[in-house]
């Protein structure tokens, strides 16, 4: 069978109920995840805008927000079929590299991925729409252990919203510290370019 028409026939074929109840409950977790993670990321763009700080704010990047925003209102906990794509369209997709996503898999932060009978890994819009999550997380430098601890809570579901909102709220102090250290480290180097300045102005008369 060509590849687009067995990707069609992969992407149109009913699915069992287990596969439906599969991607209702990874849906939900998804879009719960989303939800918790934009409001403290939006307070953190905010933060890093008003110090200034091109380095910040490569961190968390306001036009990723209103994305994710977006992603949230779009997941679908009651989709009937999911598209399929393979590792390399995933790889385009979320912008990981295929080392990255295999890397993911192996520690716990993509979970439960799927496989075809060949055994080649296929992945559905609620695993996209996961690595958008991972994404942003990453994007904000959170540290792999905090990644996972994240990814842990929100497969648990809404009882854990409060730890999660706990665990981005120490991420974000984590970050203020950074941003703190930048700031004396940048009026450091000021200083001393003007000391310069100076020296290169009564030099020249």
């Amino acid at each position: 069978m060509p590849y687009d028409s067995y990707r069609r026939y992969q992407i149109e074929r009913p699915k069992s109920p287990a596969e439906m109840r599969r991607a209702d409950e990874r849906s939900a977790h998804i879009a719960s995840a989303i939800s918790a993670l934009f409001r403290p990321l939006a307070r953190l763009a905010q933060t890093a805008r008003r110090q200034q700080l091109p380095t910040v704010r490569r961190v968390s990047r306001q036009s990723d927000i209103p994305d994710l925003t977006r992603s949230a209102l779009r997941v679908s906990c009651s989709a009937p079929m999911s598209a399929i794509f393979s590792p390399s369209e995933a790889a385009e997709h979320s912008g990981f590299s295929l080392e990255t996503l295999r890397y993911y898999e192996r520690i716990g932060l993509l979970d439960d991925i799927d496989r075809a009978p060949s055994g080649h890994r296929r992945f559905h819009d609620e695993d996209l729409e996961w690595l958008s999550v991972l994404r942003c997380l990453r994007d904000t430098g959170m540290p792999i252990a905090q990644m996972r601890r994240y990814a842990e809570l929100a497969r648990c579901g809404d009882g854990t919203l409060a730890e999660r909102m706990d665990l981005l709220t120490e991420h974000e102090f984590n970050v203020q510290a950074k941003i703190d250290l930048l700031q004396a480290q940048q009026k450091h180097l000021r200083e001393k370019i003007d000391w310069y300045r100076g020296q290169l102005s009564a030099a020249a008369h």
